[in-house]
């Protein structure tokens, strides 16, 4: 263990501010394409279909990576890979300035998917050691936030950097921020606050206390819920029905509620990205729109997003993506470990993180949602929560 800092700290903030900066800046590398594509559909001569495959592309090679990746993480650790993760995806940015053809651009872009598709998953093992139960509903949170960030600010910058010198540029400017934050990353964010010189024990025991108290411990009954009347009418409406812990892996896998959030997600990637990829080309050939008024347009959907992300998960309860709330959770599931009912003490927190399966927020359809034992640690470098409340269906 490093030397702690004597003075008390709080560095785990800083570690948010990292966080933020670099899936924002994953972000915005998939998301600059966007602009470009009205440039390179004439220079290349490529077809809408080509542009949708080159748009589909990137997922398949961002998807086919993250259980993999999972496994290597929950087996080596997350800051060395995490680093090489940012570095390629700038290499991958920058190499995309140089293609001169539809198929070296579709093959950069699956080149990036790869490359950028482990660093979500580095992210929420992160959060999952670095806060307390408590704080980790809002570093989830912001750490959702900077993905709507990036389709805010970057049509802009992009549309101003097109004006000045060309669409290539983007990608070679766009390259520049990976480098810095993979090195910033690389010095300041251990594996775990414990490895961290610049987090004081003070800290370090608060991180440990913190989410002894708010973990399986602090759950409340079905009888202590029920007695609950703040959110009776809001139980009516989503028709709530309490349910068992979903404790095994086969319980997750045949979750309706895990299954309709996947699908829910699914959905709404899918219509921001057709968003995301189609409307500058819109605006520019169908509306002859002017390259910064476009960009300026382009940029309104992530506008909204950034606030309703932040906003929404600090309201969620302690350990499902909620950070000042104390309330069970509705409409969504809670997924319990399947240590059974083991405290978390802190000395059991060490024990359990060492091996990298601790609970961990893993957001599906915008929920926090965590999965047991070697899946949650395999798949989001952690295990679960507990689920209390959900729709009808609820563990099947």
């Amino acid at each position: 263990m490093k030397e702690k800092c004597s003075k008390p700290t709080r560095f785990r903030w800083v570690v948010l501010v990292l966080i933020f900066l670099a899936y924002m800046i994953a972000g915005a590398d998939r998301a600059n394409i966007g602009m470009v594509v009205p440039f390179v559909k004439d220079e290349f001569k490529l077809s809408n279909t080509d542009i949708g495959a080159m748009s589909s592309l990137f997922y398949i090679g961002y998807a086919a990576i993250q259980v993999p990746i999972g496994l290597v993480y929950s087996k080596y650790g997350v800051r060395i890979i995490f680093v090489v993760a940012m570095i390629l995806t700038s290499i991958s940015t920058f190499v995309m300035g140089f293609v001169n053809s539809g198929f070296q651009l579709k093959a950069a872009r699956v080149a990036l998917g790869i490359a950028e598709g482990p660093i979500n998953i580095g992210i929420v093992s992160t959060i999952n050691r670095w806060y307390p139960q408590k704080e980790k509903g809002f570093a989830t949170g912001v750490f959702m936030s900077s993905i709507k960030f990036a389709p805010a600010v970057v049509p802009p910058l992009c549309a101003i950097i097109i004006q000045a010198w060309g669409w290539r540029e983007i990608f070679y400017i766009f390259a520049i921020p990976g480098f810095l934050i993979a090195a910033l990353w690389f010095f300041f964010v251990k594996d775990n606050p414990k490895e961290s010189k610049h987090c004081s024990e003070a800290e370090l025991n608060y991180i440990l206390t913190e989410s002894a108290q708010g973990g399986i411990d602090a759950v409340k009954t079905p009888a202590e819920i029920k007695s609950d009347d703040r959110f009776r009418l809001l139980d009516k409406i989503i028709r709530k029905k309490d349910v068992e812990p979903l404790d095994t892996h086969r319980k997750v896998l045949t979750s309706w509620n895990i299954w309709a959030c996947a699908f829910g997600y699914f959905f709404m990637v899918g219509i921001a990205y057709a968003i995301m990829t189609w409307v500058p080309t819109y605006l520019i050939k169908v509306k002859h729109f002017s390259t910064l008024k476009t960009g300026l347009v382009a940029a309104t959907q992530g506008d909204g997003s950034i606030v309703g992300q932040v906003e929404s998960d600090p309201a969620a309860p302690p350990g499902a993506g909620g950070g000042r709330g104390s309330g069970p959770s509705r409409g969504g599931a809670r997924v319990a470990t399947d240590r059974g009912d083991q405290r978390r003490t802190p000395q059991a927190l060490e024990r359990v993180d060492a091996a990298g399966t601790s609970a961990a927020p893993v957001s599906v359809g915008g929920s926090a949602v965590a999965l047991p034992g070697q899946l949650g640690s395999r798949l989001a470098g952690g295990a679960g929560l507990w689920q209390r409340r959900a729709l009808p269906g609820g563990a099947r």
